[in-house]
């Protein structure tokens, strides 16, 4: 007889403790309150059973319930407050898996690179904002457009193809163009991903815009084509300038012997033939050194030709010195 008030004062006080608890930890607060509700009104229900059951022993027998009855209350009331304890953890842990995948869907919101999510039929079923920027239209009016609208290479074949590829490799990656609203062609970098999610195929794409790196690449291009072009043109520069001093050096040097050797007879002072003989050393040192500006045009140009020969150290010697 006294077990059924024993256990209905320490139920009362576990259940005014549960609803003191609940009121104030769960951060769901509508959850909270219910919670805090159903161990109050089963810590009432404990007072009730204690109070029946203190009028039972006491001999009153004018109480509506019997003891089985009162004990069948009290654990129903202990059994919602066990069920509100259950869904709190239920609770709970929907609310934290929520909470991990807010992270990854806040960072695909705020990425630097646009995000399509596509189903097989080409229609767009997700995108973030820098897609929106990128092809300067609202989020509700490119989700109501087909992959075809913003990719002018693409027709349903094509289509078909690349997604038969994708679910085939797992994953592409390609370069195309995106057409904006205002009729604008802007180059993108594509890395499409096959995924399935809720038994649903999905092509998640990741486009970067590449209109910097191509127009980069374009300036490039043109830089080096003005070097080739000035090089090639420095090139024949050389090449016919050491022509033009080749010729009259030629004649400059040639002479220059013919009077050293006296070939037509004396010349008279010996002064005069030293004096030719620096304008023929001069001329050939001169010439020389053109010779070797024609050298180096002819390694640009990738003509040059090894020559091996024996030469005097001692002449080298004299010529540094001299």
């Amino acid at each position: 007889m006294y077990l059924i008030p024993i256990i209905a004062i320490v139920i009362s006080l576990f259940a005014f403790g549960a609803a003191v608890i609940m009121l104030r930890r769960l951060r769901d607060w509508h959850f909270g309150f219910l919670g805090a509700m159903t161990a109050f009104i089963t810590a009432m229900i404990g007072l009730y059973v204690i109070g029946h059951s203190t009028a039972v022993l006491a001999g009153d027998t004018s109480m509506p319930l019997s003891n089985a009855q009162a004990a069948g209350l009290l654990i129903i009331s202990v059994m919602a407050l066990v069920a509100v304890f259950f869904f709190e953890r239920v609770v709970l842990e929907r609310k934290s898996a929520e909470e991990q995948l807010r992270l990854p869907k806040f960072s695909i919101e705020r990425a630097a690179i646009a995000v399509f999510w596509i189903e097989p039929d080409g229609h767009i079923q997700y995108i973030n904002p820098h897609a929106c920027e990128i092809l300067q239209f609202t989020r509700n009016e490119l989700m109501a457009k087909s992959v075809f609208d913003i990719d002018p290479k693409l027709s349903p074949s094509s289509w078909k193809e690349r997604w038969n590829n994708l679910k085939a490799e797992g994953s592409l990656s390609y370069e195309t163009v995106y057409r904006t609203k205002e009729g604008q062609f802007v180059p993108v970098e594509i890395s499409a991903n096959y995924l399935e999610f809720n038994n649903k195929e999905y092509n998640c794409t990741f486009a970067r815009d590449i209109s910097a790196y191509k127009k980069t690449s374009a300036e490039l291009v043109t830089a080096k084509e003005q070097a080739e072009i000035a090089n090639r043109a420095k090139s024949e520069f050389l090449a016919n300038m050491s022509h033009e001093l080749r010729t009259p050096l030629n004649a400059i040097v040639g002479f220059s012997e013919v009077i050293t050797n006296e070939m037509y007879g004396p010349v008279g002072s010996k002064k005069y033939l030293e004096y030719v003989g620096d304008i023929g050393k001069s001329g050939s040192h001169l010439l020389e050194i053109i010779t070797d500006i024609l050298d180096i045009s002819k390694i640009e140009a990738g003509k040059v030709e090894l020559s091996e020969h024996e030469f005097e150290v001692d002449d080298v010697l004299k010529s540094c010195i001299t």
